[in-house]
């Protein structure tokens, strides 16, 4: 031991430098310490990354936007990986680590039971409380962006424009053409301070339906509706039951000209504007949605961190690592200063979030505590 000789010192596996109790014991409560904080990292790893494949997977399935590009997934890696795990190196050991039986040398460095009621249910409602917020977000500022209103005022457009006859199918091809049209300067400066009304009512067609009414080339009869039996696409195949197609009034094969001189050519540019309108409200509403995806991932892993760092209750543990709490207010910062500086959220294509739907994102922090607390009183019953 502490009186051994330099060879058996340089043989042996490990060297106590010292024989004194008291010391022996120090080193195994810091190797234990040093056990538990590694199993928490890895716990974290494992349930982010993991997690994190799952919300990719849902993405897809979904046909939702990615809450994530490449620069906004290196933020999260320094906001919550690095800057969140940092601190469980410092991490104080339990006041019950020396009650504890000796582990076996093959024992997991995460217990059995840590991934039964925590790591695989956090699997589950981590990617759930994330594709939930997007589509909520969806719903709240984008609304009804593949409607048949717009689809109906593009096609118009199109057939002002060109002084030709056309139906409606369905309404994604046409969608996808009036996406690919226009600028952004109407879009922005509608969402410049939140207004998630008229970007609504923009991007559900309300708008552009009662703005062609008053100035279309009709009074109050819509332009389209229920397709007679001989109608076909251009393809000659027939359409399906739903299908809305010109009225016979409105399929005229010159220009019509109103009482004041405009014609149709003129309102297929008005329409134009309106689906350009339209296509700038979806884009922001897409980008907000897709903030509220993003910030719903920073806080839920910063949420779950705080809860693998010790199997006590949070509550009365929260403030014993000071170093964590500073790197936590660090990572909320960072998301915090992200989303709402004008040049930087530009960059990493996010918007700034109202405050209901800033708070929204933090029903996914609350869920996994909630989930992570109730787990950990279990296992200490």
């Amino acid at each position: 031991m502490g009186s051994g000789t330099v060879v058996a010192g340089h043989a042996a596996d490990v060297t106590l430098r010292s024989d004194r109790l008291a010391d022996m014991v120090a080193a195994v409560e810091e190797g234990r310490r040093a056990f538990a904080n590694i199993g928490k990292i890895v716990s974290y790893w494992m349930s982010a990354n993991i997690g994190e494949l799952w919300i990719n997977v849902a993405v897809v399935f979904f046909n939702l936007p990615k809450p994530w590009e490449t620069m906004n997934q290196l933020v999260l890696g320094l906001a919550a990986t690095s800057f969140g795990v940092f601190p469980l190196c410092f991490e104080p050991a339990e006041a019950t680590v020396m009650r504890d039986a000796p582990r076996a040398r093959n024992d997991s460095v995460v217990h059995p039971r840590i991934w039964r009621w925590i790591v695989v249910p956090f699997w589950l409602v981590f990617p759930t409380v994330t594709i939930g917020a997007m589509l909520l977000g969806l719903s709240w500022h984008v609304g009804e962006y593949r409607g048949q209103k717009i689809a109906e005022l593009c096609s118009f457009a199109y057939t002002c424009r060109e002084g030709g006859k056309t139906c409606i199918m369905n309404a994604k091809p046409y969608m996808c053409s009036c996406l690919a049209l226009g600028t952004e300067q109407w879009g922005r400066k509608q969402t410049e301070q939140n207004n998630f009304a008229a970007q609504f009512e923009a991007s559900s067609g309300i708008s552009g339906a009662s703005y062609s009414r008053q100035f279309g080339p009709w009074d109050t009869q819509e332009p389209l509706g229920p397709c007679s039996s001989e109608s076909t696409n251009e393809f000659g195949e027939a359409l399906p039951e739903n299908a809305r197609c010109w009225l016979t009034w409105a399929m005229q094969p010159e220009e019509l000209v109103g009482a004041d001189g405009r014609t149709t050519g003129d309102f297929g540019m008005v329409y134009e504007n309106l689906l350009l309108d339209a296509k700038n409200c979806v884009r922001q509403g897409t980008m907000l949605a897709k903030t509220m995806g993003w910030n719903t991932i920073l806080l839920t892993e910063l949420a779950f961190l705080q809860c693998l760092r010790s199997p006590q209750s949070l509550l009365q543990t929260f403030t014993r690592n000071k170093t964590a709490l500073v790197f936590l207010c660090v990572s909320v910062a960072i998301g915090v200063f992200i989303i709402y500086t004008p040049v930087v959220n530009t960059f990493f294509d996010l918007a700034p979030l109202g405050f209901f739907s800033f708070a929204i994102t933090w029903i996914g922090a609350a869920s996994v505590v909630v989930l992570a607390e109730g787990a950990k009183w279990l296992l200490r019953r």
